[in-house]
């Protein structure tokens, strides 16, 4: 009489989602319903660069090592780390790496089933004829984050938008941590310190 037996099959829906292999190591949640909002990599890593981040080589992810994420759970987290540091590479200028990293994402984004994003756009020919426009390749960056929004939303997936955003946000608050440690830089920290707003948003769609 309270509407039990609709919820039971809702939840009856999701664990057979949840069953198939191909969401390996993602728990599917009862409610698509995620009422925040999550800024992108590229605005992370804005800020960061406003705020005096520099670029120290050896920091971020293998680019080489895209192959190793074998459950969806590590392709999406590792899709935001490797779209943290296509953007960090992208706002210091380095643009080789930034098109190792966007060839790392794009692979990820093909396991994970996201071949629409990056297919019949040339992607990778955009990005070489405007390698040497900032402005520009911050224009693909978001085009591209905007299509795999639209994606996830449009094939009720919106959730695992939370996995990858996760992934990136920790790698963008360990590339400016370790930037914070090793040089005084108080605007940095302080941009550090507000990003910690975003925490509990993360752990409440996680």
């Amino acid at each position: 009489s309270c509407g039990g037996e609709e919820k039971k099959e809702k939840k009856n829906e999701a664990q057979e989602v949840n069953d198939n292999n191909e969401n390996e190591g993602v728990a599917i949640p009862e409610s698509d319903d995620i009422d925040f909002h999550l800024p992108s990599p590229l605005q992370i890593a804005y800020i960061f660069k406003n705020s005096g981040l520099e670029y120290t080589p050896g920091l971020t992810n293998d680019p080489s090592g895209a192959d190793q994420y074998t459950t969806k759970y590590q392709q999406l987290l590792n899709f935001g780390v490797y779209s943290a540091d296509l953007a960090y590479c992208v706002e210091n200028g380095k643009s080789q790496d930034a098109k190792n990293y966007l060839t790392s994402v794009k692979s990820l984004a093909e396991k994970i089933g996201m071949n629409s994003v990056f297919d019949n756009q040339g992607l990778l020919e955009r990005f070489d004829k405007n390698i040497a426009n900032k402005d520009s390749i911050e224009q693909i960056l978001i085009d591209v984050h905007e299509k795999t929004e639209m994606y996830l939303e449009d094939n009720e997936l919106k959730y695992f938008a939370t996995i990858k955003f996760a992934g990136a946000w920790i790698e963008g608050m360990y590339l400016g941590s370790q930037h914070a440690l090793t040089n005084k830089n108080d605007d940095l920290g302080m941009m550090l310190i507000e990003q910690l707003g975003i925490l509990s948003n993360l752990v409440k769609g996680l």
